[in-house]
Order: C-alpha cells, then structure tokens, then sequence
C-alpha cells in the first residue's frame, strides 16, 4: 500500500536514489519504543486523577494517542534512531486525531538528520533550494488528514530529527482554528528504502 500511494523518483541530481519508497516501521511497531526520543513529553490529569502521558512512543501514523512537548519547551523535537542506515525520501504526519472534543497539530517543521561524512557527527537541517536556509516543511491543518512530504533529494541517514515550528488547535465541535505554537500534536511515518546500506 505504501509503495502505492508514495512511490517517487528522486530527481536526477540526487547522489542517491530510492525509487519506490515505503513505511519503514513507525506504524507497524518495526521500529521500538526505545528508538524514538523526544525533547520533552506532556501529560494531562483527568477528572478521576488519572495521568495520560503524551509519550514519544505514540508518534506513530494511526496510533489512538500522539506524542506532544510540554508546553514549556519553547524547541521541541522528536527524534527517530532507525535500524542502520537507510536512503529517505520524506514524512508522512498526522496530528492528534481530536481527544478529548479537542485536536491540534503541527502546521510545519523543520527536519535534521545524523550527516554521515567524514567527521561530522552533528545533526544537520535539510536545506531550501538556496542550500543556506533550513527548509520549512507545510505539514497538516487539521487533526487526521495524512500530509506526505517528499525532500528535494533523498538523504542517507540512521537518525531523522522533526522540529515543530507552528502548531495549530482546533476545538471539533465549533471547527475554529486557534494558532498555538504550544498545542503540538504528532503521529508520523518516515519514508524510504527498507534496504540497510552497509
């Protein structure tokens, strides 16, 4: 269904190809719980007294939850350590799916990815057309709908970064929107080439 729906070619000047991507593991659980980090992790106290947490973990296309940041933290990040090294393409992103009467999502980000040359470790932002700014990405308008995104090139990476840059919330029942750079609510997929490059 993935190479269906998202399959692409790279342009020519690409220095690597993937012609038909797909899913690589944050939907299906392929990739753990353990292999996604985040900045920081919010929660809400319900009326019983019970805590739900807005983990990391459930940053997953389609999950019943979503990560977000608390909304304290003024940079967040999600972070996604991938099984070796794979050629990625794009993302594909969905926002809270409406809990609680309630929905939000993260109207763009930008993306870093661990640079594999010869003495760099750092993480490194996918550049606009000029190559001197990090490129901001339009993702989702509302709660559920799937924005797929693909890179100008294709990156060879095992670490892919999102930073939410604008979030919006929504209240389902009256359908206002209210920009909030707080209310940054997460479920993704990453796409690529399954392939591990040794």
């Amino acid at each position: 269904m993935w190479k269906r729906r998202y399959s692409a070619v790279i342009a020519c000047f690409s220095p690597v190809v993937c012609s038909s991507p797909e899913a690589l593991g944050l939907e299906n659980g392929t990739l753990t719980d353990t292999q996604i980090t985040a900045s920081s992790e919010g929660s809400i106290t319900r009326s019983n007294g019970a805590i739900k947490y807005f983990a990391a973990r459930n940053a997953r296309l389609h999950h019943s939850s979503y990560w977000r940041p608390l909304f304290s933290d003024e940079n967040p990040w999600i972070r996604v350590h991938l099984d070796g090294v794979h050629v990625i393409t794009g993302l594909v992103s969905q926002g809270s799916g409406g809990y609680n009467d309630k929905s939000s999502c993260v109207k763009s980000y930008m993306v870093q990815y661990q640079h594999l040359s010869v003495n760099a470790s750092e993480m490194e932002f996918i550049k606009d057309v000029t190559g001197k700014s990090a490129k901001v990405f339009q993702a989702n308008t509302d709660s559920s709908t799937m924005v797929s995104i693909q890179f100008d090139q294709a990156i060879t990476t095992n670490t892919i970064q999102v930073m939410p840059q604008k979030c919006i919330w929504l209240n389902t029942k009256t359908l206002i929107g209210q920009s909030s750079e707080r209310h940054c609510s997460l479920r993704m997929e990453i796409l690529g080439c399954s392939t591990v490059i040794n």
